[in-house]
């Protein structure tokens, strides 16, 4: 391999991944510091990229194909960790008025629900303020078009069927964003039962799958 270009890679390939390194931010509900997705993205596409590159380089070129193929996934990384990054930034801004909190868990986005306003005992009819915290969530899902919508209902153990409930109650909140404009082939429901005997286990629980191609 060329000696200028070997060095040109090594020192692009670090100045790359250091930028992307550098790319932290306050969590806003922790207050402590957290690694953005596109560091992240960056760091796995880059070992990945390195790794496939020095096997099909072949063994005279694996030094080259590690090299180019860890820019190459690192580029292709942290383009997809930005992406997540921002629908992030977008559904925290936009649900903030609604005090919903985004839970972020790799890959998803699970919506932190008060759960005392949610149902009352042996019920599924939505209270009036857990209606007007779905009507943010269907905003912010409506904008984020390429994602999937997990609704998952509990139960408390002193309710009726509470198997049947849980299922009932995600049902319910199912209908509901979809009537408010959440394609309902985006939206895949699910009962767990009970949790405990907890009334604040009378919930269900929003968790949105982005889709970032």
């Amino acid at each position: 391999m060329n000696t200028t270009l070997y060095r040109l890679l090594i020192s692009s390939l670090f100045l790359l991944l250091g930028l992307l390194v550098g790319c932290t931010s306050m969590d806003p509900y922790s207050g402590q510091p957290k690694t953005s997705q596109t560091t992240k993205g960056a760091g796995i596409g880059a070992a990945s990229g390195a790794a496939l590159g020095a096997l099909l380089g072949g063994k005279g070129d694996r030094t080259e194909g590690a090299l180019i193929g860890a820019g190459v996934g690192a580029l292709i990384g942290g383009a997809v960790g930005h992406t997540m990054d921002m629908q992030e930034a977008d559904l925290r801004r936009k649900l903030e008025v609604a005090s919903v909190q985004v839970n972020r868990q790799g890959d998803l986005f699970v919506l932190n629900l008060p759960r005392h306003i949610q149902f009352d005992k042996n019920s599924t009819a939505l209270k009036e303020d857990f209606r007007e915290k779905l009507n943010a969530i269907a905003e912010a899902i409506k904008g984020l078009q390429k994602s999937n919508v997990l609704i998952t209902g509990y139960a408390s153990g002193d309710e009726d069927n509470p198997q049947r409930l849980s299922e009932r109650r995600a049902e319910t909140v199912s209908a509901y964003l979809f009537g408010r404009g959440v394609p309902d082939f985006r939206i895949r429901t699910l009962g767990q039962g009970a949790s405990s005997q907890d009334q604040e286990s009378r919930r269900v629980e929003v968790t949105i799958s982005p889709v970032s191609a």
